[in-house]
């Protein structure tokens, strides 16, 4: 009480008291959603300094996201100095607590000691777009066996990078998955009745394909080794390699790291947890919190069965299992809403984890706050009643906020069209990527008509853009001339179709004569034509600068901020053509421009998730981007089954999908069922 004092802020529970003021020993907390665990584990960081028990820069946080990072460090920082404030003998502790996430964290770790398994020192990591480039271009050079496979090089690249990410993430490699498919062939093979089934002749099919999908994946590991990137699971996995067989790294950590937090501990994968196991297990000060009703990565490997088995993986340094705590009091909800929530979280509530319950009383108008369900025939009839209860509900004048959260980004167009037409104002979060805003979508352009002067759509964009706003009169004008400039030897030579083509590009260098057009567009198309001419003379230069001279030249960015005020998302380009020249050998503008072509088709434009809560609009983003935010109001369509619960594809399993990793492999197969196939029999 005297240190909550201190901080200013209200005595903690008993419940949070218990995991502020916990020993040195290893610790489970179960925290429920909105219990005050961010809270809760910043004051146990403060209360560690303030009581001596370990100085700042030896305490080690690690977390997701650097946004929940950067939460957790800005809060330690703001309660340490108002403790230094109220208690001036602790000035002295000059360092800082280290908050990180658990990728970068293994990542420093491959930086630093890489040199002990062959990883050079300059080894990056590569961004998603260019990880399925590297892989795709792979793919497309593949000269080897690939006769089980009638599908796209795309679907080829999937399966390739899907299957190389699930080896890594449970410590796996090729010779592992031969090993079980052959064991496993000769196992049913003794069964002279299962050879002669459809299940058993699927398998076999399933094992040859996975015979000529594994050499790719062997290469794809080459070649990442070759230009000097890695993946985010290349990180966990060869983190985990280095500590395995260094055990002075493991000194070391310990020695840096005295006291260590583990933030959402539900959501890490299984080389996540063998990496930490190895560094901080047998009695080292861990704290790991988390939700088994929270868990969001199990595509990744990651299972709620991770928390129950923290007890035995962080065992205290007697050997017996760490202790559990539980926050089990929500300050977030209100009671209907709590109730609710509870009732539908209790499947999911593994062993004796308790419900929440409410924390806080709330003596508005709202009271204990309601819970309205209803039934639709159609989701456009959901989206009209969610807008019309959302129009009588919610207060925007009197700063409540009302956020809409969807599983499928399919239900964007019918609710937002919906709450539009309702007269609210709405925020889509998250839906538009980078390339799609129009000042970073025209600089694209730009290039890309730079660049590739056959390239028609793009020189379309620009000319009928709200730039230069050439009329379509004009432009059918141009075109008929690019047509009148095409060389008429169409079909004369086996090339010659693509040699004649018409090029609006040629009809721009030459339009003809000014009668043709009116008098403003033959003037636009001359000074086009001089933006372009100089910026291709530009394109020799870095990436940076020839980004850099297209927004200048145009005059972008003074038009952006005169009307927008912003010019951040012309800084975002700029810094990823920076990014992208740090990161690839060789880099060129057409290069750069097939990655933002990628970009498009695999980030949805380098979206940025995420988002804070706002007034004065109904925001309309996805359930995963809302994790750990809260509203006044909430509304949840598409409570059916496909949409909320998400449908399981039961035609894609590990005996059905060569780029599934098999159960017995994965690295928590001791705690899934086992079937013995000496006890199996086909049913009756």
């Amino acid at each position: 009480m005297g240190l909550a004092n201190r901080l200013g802020q209200p005595s903690p529970t008993d419940e949070q008291r218990a995991v502020i003021e916990a020993g040195r020993d290893p610790l489970l907390v179960i925290a429920g959603a909105g219990s005050g665990k961010t809270t809760t584990m910043a004051d146990r960081v403060v209360w560690l300094i303030a009581n001596r028990v370990v100085r700042p820069e030896h305490i080690l946080g690690l977390t997701f996201t650097r946004k929940a990072a950067a939460e957790l460090a800005a809060r330690v920082r703001d309660k340490l100095r108002r403790l230094t404030e109220s208690l001036p003998e602790l000035a002295e502790l000059h360092g800082e607590p280290t908050v990180s996430t658990y990728n970068a964290y293994a990542g420093g770790l491959v930086g630093e000691h890489g040199l002990r398994i062959g990883i050079e020192p300059g080894t990056r990591v590569v961004t998603d777009t260019g990880r399925w480039q590297l892989a795709r271009d792979l793919v497309c050079a593949w000269d080897g066996e690939m006769s089980e496979f009638d599908v796209s090089v795309d679907r080829v690249t999937e399966l390739v990078l899907q299957l190389a990410e699930q080896l890594a993430e449970h410590l796996r490699d090729g010779a592992d998955l031969r090993r079980f498919d052959r064991d496993l062939f000769e196992h049913l093979e003794e069964r002279t009745s299962a050879r002669l089934n459809d299940e058993f002749r699927n398998l076999m099919s399933l094992r040859r394909k996975r015979d000529q999908l594994l050499p790719l994946v062997e290469a794809w590991d080459r070649r990442k080794r070759e230009l000097g990137v890695m993946d985010f699971a290349d990180q966990l996995s060869l983190a985990a390699q280095l500590v395995a067989g260094a055990p002075e790294i493991i000194r070391t950590e310990r020695d840096r790291w005295r006291v260590v937090l583990l933030d959402e501990y539900q959501d890490t994968s299984f080389s996540q947890v063998s990496l930490l196991r190895d560094l901080f297990g047998g009695g080292h000060p861990v704290t790991a919190v988390g939700d088994p009703n929270q868990s969001i990565y199990s595509w990744r490997g990651a299972s709620a069965g991770t928390l129950q088995r923290f007890p035995q993986d962080f065992p205290a340094a007697g050997g017996t299992p760490a202790a559990v705590a539980y926050l089990t009091k929500s300050w977030r909800n209100r009671e209907a809403v709590l109730e609710t929530a509870n009732a539908v979280s209790e499947p999911l509530r593994a062993g004796a984890v308790p419900p929440l319950t409410v924390g806080a009383k709330f003596d508005d108008e709202h009271g204990i706050g309601s819970v309205e369900a209803a039934m639709h025939l159609t989701a456009a009839d959901e989206a009209e009643w969610i807008a019309a209860r959302l129009a009588a509900v919610w207060q925007p004048g009197a700063d409540e906020t009302a956020a809409v959260l969807i599983r499928k980004r399919r239900q964007i167009p019918a609710l937002h069209r919906a709450l539009t037409n309702a007269g609210l104002p709405v925020q889509v979060v998250g839906s538009l990527g980078l390339l799609y805003y129009p000042e970073v979508a025209e600089a694209v352009a730009m290039l890309r008509a730079a660049a590739d002067p056959v390239n028609g759509p793009a020189l379309m964009r620009l000319l009928a853009g709200n730039r230069w706003r050439i009329g379509p009169r004009d432009i059918a004008a141009l075109w008929a001339r690019a047509r009148e400039l095409a060389p008429d030897s169409r079909g004369f030579e086996p090339d010659a179709g693509v040699e004649a083509e018409a090029s609006l590009a040629d009809a721009l260098a030459d339009p003809g004569a000014a009668e043709r057009y009116s008098t403003l567009g033959y003037l636009r198309f001359a000074q086009l034509h001089e933006e372009l001419s100089w910026i291709r003379g530009r394109l020799g230069q870095s990436l940076p600068d020839v980004v850099g001279d297209v927004i200048a030249h145009s005059g972008l960015d003074v038009e952006v901020m005169l009307h927008h005020g912003d010019l951040s998302n012309l800084d975002e380009f700029t810094d990823i053509a920076a990014s992208y020249e740090n990161d690839t050998l060789g880099a060129s503008v057409p290069g750069f421009l097939s990655y933002l072509e990628s970009a498009a088709k695999r980030e949805r434009g380098l979206v940025v998730e995420g988002a804070n809560p706002a007034g004065g609009v109904v925001q309309l983003m996805t359930v995963h981007a809302a994790k750990g935010l809260e509203w006044d109001v909430v509304s949840v369509p598409g409570l059916c089954e496909g949409i909320l619960p998400t449908s399981v594809k039961r035609d894609s399993t590990w005996v059905s999908d060569a780029a599934r990793l098999p159960y017995g492999l994965r690295g928590d197969a001791a705690n899934l069922p086992v079937l013995y196939l000496d006890e199996a029999h086909t049913p009756a």
